[in-house]
């Protein structure tokens, strides 16, 4: 019976989420309608799913764990990437080979759910729209949104407090589907928003050769990807304008999206904030100040600076076109502003 079981919620998870454009075009309300009826429908098979594969409970719990709301992590392997695009914006150009450490990442951003241990543990502020402080109702599992740059890296001390007293020990999601337990250093490693860097490669993957990144016939899904899953947009992939649901949506519900690590929710759904500068806002003008190549040791990834300086926001939101989904794309926010949502990292310690 329980195997019937999760077959039919497999089923159910994988209803395609994509509808043909004629039905866009000849019934807009009727499309949306749609849409939003199979988005709550894969988000409970999911949640189903999740509670029988874990014997868990909670919102979401094949992406975190309790007692504390800890992350789920994917290993992302030392090695290069291909950072940057050649395609739109001149702040994405050139593109050029970074190379990184190992490094953990969330593989989903921080979920409401999750941000309410935080809130309740530590005593910090929730978000604005938390009435009385509590989760708008039915959005347990749905990122967490409306926080600052200082909120976010508030939860990673937060955090890394909480890894320490549970063994510095992080379970790590396998392709198989299965959680292994890794152990990191505090010596070593910390609890951070990812670099900007840490981010694009979780959504791109590992560099492969230099003719092949420069090709004009590289293949679909090569190293230097526009998107997590490959080169082409693919409508139903992830929450942006275009799937037309105008508001965030559970996580982990577009596995279509993953990226060659496995990792999801990198287009899409929420902007997230990494703790990388852009430029310094002057009141009036946004100054682009760390252009590429990327150089980790140029001040970038300096957390001490005042709020006049922009922190870049990745990924994209429900509410901003394919254009903004792209592995590449960045762009610079004041870390004051209560604007998007995050994920973090478990990555080699700052000098």
């Amino acid at each position: 019976m329980r195997g019937e079981i999760q077959r039919r919620l497999q089923q159910e998870f994988e209803q395609p989420l994509c509808l043909s454009k004629k039905s866009f075009w000849n019934n807009l309300l009727g499309r949306q309608a749609r849409v939003a009826d199979l988005i709550q429908r894969r988000a409970a098979a999911a949640e189903a799913l999740g509670r029988i594969e874990s014997g868990g409970f909670g919102a979401q719990p094949a992406f975190w764990t309790l007692p504390w709301g800890l992350p789920v992590w994917v290993e992302i392997p030392a090695g290069e990437f291909w950072m940057g695009s050649e395609q739109i914006t001149d702040d994405e150009k050139p593109v050029h080979k970074v190379h990184l450490e190992r490094y953990w990442i969330s593989r989903v951003p921080i979920t409401n759910a999750q941000y309410r241990f935080f809130v309740e543990d530590a005593g910090h502020q929730a978000p604005k729209h938390w009435e009385d402080g509590q989760i708008p109702r039915g959005k347990e599992s749905h990122p967490v949104v409306n926080v600052t740059w200082h909120d976010a890296l508030a939860y990673c001390r937060w955090l890394e407090e909480k890894l320490q007293v549970a063994g510095c020990k992080l379970k790590v999601w396998q392709p198989s589907g299965q959680l292994s337990t890794c152990n990191f250093q505090l010596a070593t490693h910390q609890v951070q928003l990812p670099s900007e860097a840490e981010w694009e490669k979780a959504a791109r993957g590992p560099a492969l050769s230099l003719s092949r990144a420069q090709s004009r016939d590289r293949v679909e899904g090569s190293e230097v990807r526009e998107y997590p899953w490959g080169d082409s947009w693919r409508e139903g992939h992830c929450n942006s304008d275009e799937l037309g649901v105008n508001d965030t949506t559970p996580v982990g519900i577009f596995p279509e999206g993953a990226s060659p690590y496995g990792v999801l929710e990198l287009a899409g759904n929420v902007w997230e904030w990494t703790r990388s500068l852009w430029g310094l806002w002057d009141g009036n003008t946004a100054r682009l100040d760390f252009k590429y190549p990327y150089v980790v040791t140029d001040g970038r990834e300096d957390l001490d600076v005042g709020d006049d300086m922009l922190r870049v926001l990745r990924g994209g939101a429900f509410s901003s076109d394919l254009d903004f989904a792209r592995c590449a794309f960045r762009f610079g926010y004041s870390p004051y502003f209560r604007f998007g949502g995050f994920r973090v990292v478990v990555s080699p310690a700052r000098p």
